[in-house]
């Protein structure tokens, strides 16, 4: 009987149905049937401060003894606004309303007994089976030597051409000023892409062998490209991102979670709908 009852107490939809008869409570308490206590207004003193904290916040600078009295007054006139909106039935069939209360409904659910902590097994096979989210991408190391369509003109592949086969031969060639060092170092193929463009950067991962190749177009001219090192793709291990490991789980455990509690809380209703 004790193991039954503790493991229902762990159970997150009898933690959200406590919490709810326990909101259920205390709006009762705050909203009581009387209809002259219904008339009244009470501030507390948290809402106070945190329109004092907001205001600070936005300003800089605590409020003066008349700003916080305007503050107070702003959140009483919505108060009556909102109870005479509420009494006229305007909360009804309203969308906006309807969305917002949906919203909150999934805050709590979230917030709700939260998952149990992952082992480091738990971490690594969430990372064995996401490799696309934790895999480090290709990287590659080269030279290369740049030719400017803007003095060249016409020539330019040509004059590229007779470059690479100097290079070769194991001549020098300087090649034409650059705005990109002429030496990269393991750079990915995005960081290729932002530097010289796409096209130059799917041509240079593509390259293989280790001699001077090209010329390869870039969103400045054409390039020789040397490639001298290259690091494959590599699935990261767990020690390397086991923060964003950890958070992509947790995310996961608590969206399955909270998809289960709706799933709970939807049994007990019936639905009856007519799909012309």
């Amino acid at each position: 009987m004790f193991t039954s009852v503790a493991s229902l107490l762990r159970d997150p939809l009898t933690h959200f149905l406590l919490i709810s008869a326990a909101l259920l409570a205390i709006d009762g308490w705050r909203s009581p049937q009387d209809p002259a206590d219904s008339e009244q207004i009470i501030v507390p003193d948290d809402i106070v401060e945190s329109l004092s904290d907001s205001w600070q916040k936005r300003t800089g600078a605590p409020p003066t003894t008349a700003e916080r009295q305007a503050l107070v007054d702003t959140y009483v006139e919505e108060e009556v606004l909102y109870r005479e909106g509420v009494r006229m039935g305007l909360d009804h069939g309203d969308l906006i309303v309807r969305r917002r209360l949906v919203q909150k409904m999934r805050f709590l659910l979230e917030d709700i007994a939260p998952p149990e902590a992952p082992s480091d097994d738990d971490l690594r096979a969430w990372l064995a089976s996401h490799p696309d989210d934790f895999t480090f991408p290709a990287r590659i190391s080269l030279e290369h030597r740049y030719f400017s369509r803007d003095r060249h003109g016409d020539s330019t592949e040509a004059v590229a051409l007779d470059a690479l086969a100097s290079l070769q031969r194991g001549e020098a060639v300087p090649g034409d000023p650059s705005m990109v060092a002429q030496s990269l170092t393991l750079r990915t193929q995005a960081q290729l892409a932002r530097d010289l463009g796409s096209g130059f950067a799917a041509g240079a991962i593509a390259l293989s062998g280790e001699g001077w190749a090209g010329p390869i177009a870039s969103s400045y001219g054409l390039h020789l490209v040397r490639v001298h090192a290259r690091e494959p793709a590599r699935l990261a291990a767990l020690d390397e991102v086991r923060p964003a490991v950890l958070r992509s789980h947790q995310d996961a455990a608590e969206r399955e979670q909270s998809e289960a509690l709706v799933r709970d809380l939807s049994a007990r209703y019936t639905v009856a709908v007519n799909l012309r």
